[in-house]
Order: C-alpha cells, then sequence, then structure tokens
C-alpha cells in the first residue's frame, strides 16, 4: 500500500486502511499489536504513509459504519 500511495498519491489518491481479522484472520492481535507486528515483519521497519484506523469488523453486530455505507 505504501507504494501505491507513493504512486498514486500526487494524482488524489489516499489510502485509507482499515485492518480486521474477518479477512482470513489476518489480524489477530490488539490494536497496540498491529503497527509494532508490521514494522518486525521480514523486511523489519515498515512504517505505513497512509492512514491506519483501529481495527474492527466488517461484517455482523459490531461491524463498522465505513462497510455499512459502502455496501
Amino acid at each position: 500500500l505504501n507504494a501505491l500511495q507513493n504512486e498514486l498519491g500526487p494524482y488524489g489518491l489516499v489510502i485509507l486502511g482499515f485492518p480486521s481479522n474477518q479477512f482470513g484472520k489476518q489480524e489477530p492481535g490488539q490494536n497496540s499489536e498491529i503497527l509494532p507486528a508490521l514494522y518486525v515483519r521480514p523486511g523489519g521497519g515498515f512504517v505505513p504513509n497512509f492512514q491506519l484506523f483501529q481495527k474492527g469488523d466488517v461484517n455482523g453486530a459490531k461491524e463498522q459504519k465505513v462497510y455499512t455505507f459502502l455496501k
């Protein structure tokens, strides 16, 4: 996503990151663990250059309002 933001940001694209554990169990940790986990993954030192929101649900009773709107 950093590369996409770098390439298309000058044209007005804004990347918004919404972590969720409902995408194949990719974010099982707490909000406080997401950014540090990204930083230490292979190729370490990753720092997002886009807005990263708190972890939330995409579906179900606790679905984030942004997903309700997009549906």
